[in-house]
């Protein structure tokens, strides 16, 4: 699933759930084939220390990332 968010730019990266966690609020997902997905691409030019994203990673993770208030919902992005 793929989604645009615009979210902080810190140090010059985008603030994001990391590509791994323990919990699994995460970037990278394994399909039902079992090949490796996810990541990120910034859209854009930051403006006022924000950046926009796209974001490709599992749908809980796009809903918990909806959901946290250091990311602020655009689009949700058809394949």
């Amino acid at each position: 699933m793929k989604a645009i968010f615009e979210t902080a730019l810190v140090d010059g990266a985008p603030v994001l759930p990391p590509f791994e966690s323990d919990d699994g609020y995460q970037l990278y997902f394994h399909d039902a084939g079992g090949i490796l997905h996810g990541g990120y691409s910034m859209i854009g030019e930051p403006e006022d220390g924000k950046v926009r994203v796209q974001v490709e990673a599992s749908a809980e993770t796009i809903a918990r990332m909806k959901a946290d208030p250091r990311f602020e919902w655009i689009e949700d992005v058809e394949e």
